[in-house]
């Protein structure tokens, strides 16, 4: 979430295109509002229970807007069933915001049809034997849904210096089959303190290591 909210923001503020929706599909536990200082009404659930009537407006009223033009759809206020949702009221949603923007966990029908509609697919993993191993896994089950290819990309979040990193990154790119294309430094402390008042990293450290790997990425 810290990185889909930083990414998203980054490319709002470079004002590409109608703009940068960023929707919260962790239907019973998203952040992504909190972590931008959004108090946001309506959610994603009211797009849902819309069924067949979603339209433009309707998106346009759902979505909270951040001071640097980033729309956000948040995850239900409510934890929701996730079976209660299925692929076509996701894909209908996510065709709706196709058309309105340009657009730049657990896996359900719904969200294998989402990834394989996709032009960019992010994966993101930690230098640690289980996170590794778990994201192997993922992109064993993406192969088997014929999703692969370059448009997949793994970014290794929360490095440590080299000085107390136990695994490398070429190591962890040998041992998933994939390469790494991208890397997110660790300092937990600024990310906490960043998503505990509701505001990007930038704005409480512009030059931190984590603001260029976001702006990298």
């Amino acid at each position: 979430t810290t990185v889909a909210t930083h990414l998203a923001s980054e490319l709002a503020t470079k004002n590409l295109g109608r703009g940068v929706c960023l929707i919260d599909l962790d239907l019973q536990f998203g952040n992504a509002a909190a972590y931008l200082g959004l108090s946001a009404h309506l959610s994603i659930a009211d797009m849902i229970a819309a069924g067949s009537r979603i339209d433009g407006e309707l998106l346009k009223s759902v979505a909270s807007k951040t001071d640097n033009g980033l729309n956000v759809i948040a995850a239900p206020i409510d934890i929701v069933p996730i079976e209660s949702v299925n692929a076509d009221q996701i894909m209908r949603i996510i065709d709706l915001a196709r058309a309105e923007y340009d657009l730049p966990t657990n896996w359900t029908n719904w969200t294998l049809s989402l990834v394989a509609a996709s032009d960019a697919i992010f994966l993101v993993a930690e230098l640690s034997v289980a996170s590794l191993r778990q994201a192997k896994r993922q992109l064993h089950l993406l192969d088997s849904q014929n999703i692969s290819g370059k448009h997949i990309n793994v970014i290794a979040n929360r490095v440590e210096k080299r000085l107390f990193r136990t695994i490398d990154l070429e190591s962890a790119a040998q041992a998933l089959g994939h390469p790494i294309e991208l890397s997110i430094h660790n300092d937990y402390p600024l990310v906490r303190a960043a998503h505990d008042q509701g505001v990007l990293i930038r704005e409480i450290r512009a030059k931190s290591k984590i603001t260029g790997d976001i702006e990298n990425l």
